[in-house]
């Protein structure tokens, strides 16, 4: 089971408390996770969203990016296809407004602020990453961990978890 965008625009109140509750709730059935999915970007979700969602239901967090084909360009005007954006440090607007465009943050600047936000630990906020959007789409066998047999799609990050270097079946094809 998945819900995309936990909190993104869902309201929580005490008497009715929606997908939220859900994530605690004794209704899930034994076995199963609930799968939802956070864009911690420093944007989109407040710091204090990612902390309830993290303390709530850990081993169902998903990060995501929302990032849009803007992501590593520099700021200014640009056309995304039909729309004019506008890169302004970390955030994109739609050209000439305050609404957001989208999100131009990288994932390991997503796990980064996750874990700051929430803090969880480098494991959480790797896995959150990694093996739960694996888990997610049934493809933990071969993805989001390191166990013998895996596709050994990596990334290498150093203790600041900045990526260092990327592999795609053990071969590595870029490096800082």
């Amino acid at each position: 089971c998945s819900h995309e965008f936990l909190l993104s625009a869902l309201q929580f109140h005490h008497r009715d408390p929606g997908i939220v509750g859900l994530l605690t709730s004794d209704q899930v059935p034994a076995g199963r996770t609930v799968y939802y999915g956070m864009i911690a970007d420093g944007i989109h979700t407040n710091p204090a969203a990612l902390r309830i969602a993290h303390r709530a239901h850990p081993s169902g967090l998903v990060l995501v990016t929302d990032a849009i084909t803007a992501m590593g360009l520099p700021p200014g005007r640009h056309t995304l296809g039909q729309q004019v954006i506008e890169i302004q440090g970390p955030h994109a607007y739609v050209a000439g407004t305050t609404t957001l465009s989208g999100s131009i943050a990288t994932m390991d600047m997503c796990v980064r602020h996750f874990k700051h936000a929430s803090g969880c630990s480098v494991e959480e906020a790797l896995e959150a990453a990694s093996l739960h959007p694996a888990q997610l789409l049934g493809l933990s066998h071969r993805k989001g961990n390191l166990d013998f047999g895996s596709d050994a799609d990596l990334v290498l990050l150093d203790d600041t978890l900045n990526v260092k270097a990327t592999f795609i079946s053990g071969e590595e094809v870029w490096r800082k």
